[in-house]
């Protein structure tokens, strides 16, 4: 079993993170704008705040070095590459994007074409996000990938 070199998993992380967060700003404010909206006058919440806006960023950043650990640790075992890639960010999407707006759901908190828009587009953004960390992680570690 190789080590993990912390150095190159945080630099990747980082860089899925900021697939993230372009992925989200993408969704959240270009594509599900006028829905975003409707759910904030619904409750009567305003606009985002700054604080808001940099603690989702902030924790896109973590999420984006999660995945990077979790393909680091996992390699050897899964045999790296695109399928490792696919399995990491399908684990991630279920842990955050289907149990947290899963529960708004049951919970009437947001509609369903909503969160299924939200779900969706959370799938692909965290398998390109997956796909371009893992990429950095190997090239720069040495890993083929196979």
């Amino acid at each position: 079993m190789k080590r993990i070199n912390i150095g190159r998993m945080l630099i990747a992380g980082l860089i899925a993170g900021v697939v993230i967060n372009v992925g989200q700003y993408l969704g959240n404010s270009t594509l599900f704008r006028q829905e975003w909206r409707v759910i904030m006058e619904t409750y009567n919440l305003g606009h985002v705040s700054g604080f808001t806006i940099i603690f989702f960023n902030v924790m896109a950043l973590i999420l984006g070095v999660v995945m990077v650990f979790l393909y680091a640790s996992l390699e050897s075992r899964l045999g790296g590459g695109f399928k490792t890639d696919l399995i990491i960010a399908i684990l991630v999407w279920f842990l955050v994007w289907i149990q947290g707006f899963g529960g708004t759901l049951l919970l009437g908190i947001f509609p369903l074409s909503l969160v299924g828009m939200t779900v969706v587009w959370g799938l692909l953004v965290v398998i390109i996000a997956s796909i371009a960390g893992d990429s950095f992680y190997r090239k720069e570690n040495g890993s083929d990938g196979k």
